[in-house]
């Protein structure tokens, strides 16, 4: 009988470690891989075209018609 008292105290006793290795450890990596690739994939953009369009050259080369696109793909090449 004290055998199966220690066994059971001992499982759980590793899962409340279990568990508080996730709370602590894991689930804050998480986290931050998820902000990581929400920042990559929707605030970078956002502030891009936010200076965009606040940018003195972008407003000129469309109020000009748009020509010479090879001036905007220069452009466009400094954010990569």
């Amino acid at each position: 009988m004290f055998h199966w008292v220690l066994l059971f105290l001992n499982h759980y006793h590793s899962l409340k470690n279990s568990d508080a290795q996730l709370k602590e450890r894991s689930l804050p990596l998480s986290i931050d891989n998820i902000y990581t690739e929400i920042q990559k994939h929707f605030i970078e953009p956002t502030l891009v075209s936010s200076m965009m369009a606040h940018d003195t050259f972008v407003k000129e080369w469309l109020k000009s018609g748009e020509k010479e696109p090879e001036r905007i793909h220069a452009y466009l090449d400094t954010f990569k």
